[in-house]
């Protein structure tokens, strides 16, 4: 956006110029600069200034402005959500992904959308999900439909890689599939400036400015992929990881190669090119956690089962259960 940021005084106050969320963010610059490639210094320059999600600003009359409802009124919190939105808050605020409270009302120019909690897909616990399409002139209405549109990463992509290789190499098979997780996905891109005017978040009784991509924008898992991509993009071309693949926040592939590597913060071994990707992540600065870097000879990716000793894909039980229990 190129407006004068004095046009919306509030902006230099509370948000963030610097967006450095990543702590280590110096690590993907080193690796594409010297590329001259578009997208890697486009998204390096929204890791820099702050991301802008494709939406036109140019009529004042389509912008939301104020407190944002939903036609139903504001969702009713039970006691649990409201704990674990004081918890989340003060998780963010650690992670300077949401700014100190600036008191109990929205200043000039200001935004705010409502936001509610939900259970995580297959888990008891909640997440927090800001509604970008809620009223008439919702934040969501102001990007391109098509903007939000992502082509994923899937299990035929892989079975591509493995037939191409098979085909260039006869006799050689796969002997292992790892998929490795990146923890608070969209949550490490900030947002332009002009837009994070646009989130403000109030939670007990408190208003604070949400500074990075959320769930619930339509424009968040385009620019998540972009970004994630480019960390697959740098793991294939300066790691050495051929073929790796993502989808959303995991990233995954085959190893024809039963070597091991010892991944030193886990205190345990795994496939090679996997180390090489979780080291490569602990460079740039991208959370992730033990438990979400798995690898076998049969996993399951994408919720399917893939197993490369009889190089099948396949439900799991639980999954058969499920759909014959739906039916």
């Amino acid at each position: 956006m190129d407006s004068d940021q004095k046009s919306i005084p509030v902006v230099g106050f509370l948000t963030r110029n610097d967006c450095d969320i990543l702590r280590a963010k110096t690590g993907v610059y080193r690796r594409v600069i010297h590329r001259t490639i578009i997208l890697p210094t486009s998204v390096c320059c929204g890791l820099r200034a702050g991301f802008w999600p494709f939406a036109n600003m140019e009529k004042p009359d389509n912008l939301p402005q104020g407190s944002v409802t939903c036609p139903q009124g504001l969702l009713a919190l039970d006691n649990e959500a409201i704990v674990f939105l004081k918890s989340q808050c003060n998780t963010e605020m650690a992670l300077d992904q949401y700014s100190p409270s600036f008191g109990a009302k929205l200043l000039p120019s200001m935004v705010t959308q409502p936001m509610f909690t939900m259970p995580k897909k297959g888990s008891m616990k909640l997440c927090l999900v800001n509604d970008h399409s809620a009223g008439l002139n919702s934040l969501n209405s102001l990007i391109p439909t098509e903007g939000g549109f992502v082509i994923l990463d899937n299990l035929s992509n892989l079975g591509a890689n493995i037939h191409a290789i098979m085909c260039k190499r006869p006799g050689l098979r796969p002997k292992l599939i790892w998929k490795s997780n990146a923890l608070q996905a969209y949550r490490y891109l900030p947002m332009h400036p002009h837009w994070q005017v646009h989130q403000a978040t109030l939670i007990n009784s408190n208003y604070h400015i949400n500074h990075c991509a959320v769930f619930g924008n339509h424009m968040s898992s385009h620019l998540w992929c972009l970004f994630f991509g480019l960390m697959c993009w740098i793991a294939i071309h300066e790691c050495g990881v051929d073929g790796l693949l993502h989808y959303v926040n995991d990233a995954f592939n085959v190893s024809f190669s039963d070597k091991l590597s010892f991944y030193a913060p886990y205190r345990h071994l795994m496939p090679t090119d996997q180390t090489c990707f979780l080291l490569l992540l602990d460079e740039i600065g991208v959370l992730h956690e033990d438990k979400k870097q798995l690898y076998g000879e049969s996993l399951e990716v994408i919720r399917l089962v893939v197993d490369v000793c009889d190089m099948s894909i396949s439900m799991s039980h639980e999954a058969k259960q499920s759909l014959i229990k739906a039916l």
